[in-house]
């Protein structure tokens, strides 16, 4: 019964942040459950989060984000699929976390890494989760606090960061 309770109260908290994410009253709550759900329907994809990311040498972020996407900011280091697709071989004995927003996308790009033989791990709740460990975003221009959040439905963000989506 507790479960059922818990379930369907995170359950209308996510559908409450699609209807309107300013009025989230927990944002991070939600990021951390829909990474949560996501974790669970793609058990074989191993997640990390942003202190196993800091504390590895031999590790190569990739943003799976569009390019109109990575070009508003993107995680310190990080490479471009891209930039990581044009020089696969290079990273072939590292291991490789793939992140997005919340984790769809990087999850379907580690499976295919991974079948393809590399160790590939995701960075569980991307950018969003990023963002409210505090860990810093970079732009062309520095460090930037904005970041590109998908639409609007996905505008789970801190407070203190600004969130950018196209409609």
């Amino acid at each position: 019964m507790k479960r059922l309770i818990t379930t369907i109260f995170l359950t209308l908290t996510f559908f409450s942040s699609c209807f309107d994410p300013g009025k989230a009253k927990n944002p991070a709550k939600v990021v951390s459950s829909m990474a949560d759900a996501l974790q669970k329907k793609y058990p074989n994809v191993p997640v990390v989060d942003e202190k196993y990311v800091l504390e590895r040498q031999n590790l190569i972020l990739v943003d799976v984000r569009e390019e109109h996407e990575t070009k508003i900011s993107m995680i310190p280091n990080a490479i471009t699929m891209k930039e990581f697709e044009a020089n696969k071989a290079n990273y072939r004995h590292h291991e490789v976390v793939t992140y997005c927003t919340i984790g769809v996308r990087s999850t379907q790009y580690a499976k295919k890494l991974s079948a393809d033989g590399f160790t590939a791990l995701n960075l569980k709740g991307g950018v969003l989760a990023w963002a409210h460990a505090d860990m810093g975003f970079v732009s062309k221009n520095g460090a930037t606090k904005t970041v590109h959040v998908y639409s609007k439905a996905w505008n789970l963000l801190p407070k203190n960061y600004t969130g950018v989506f196209e409609e």
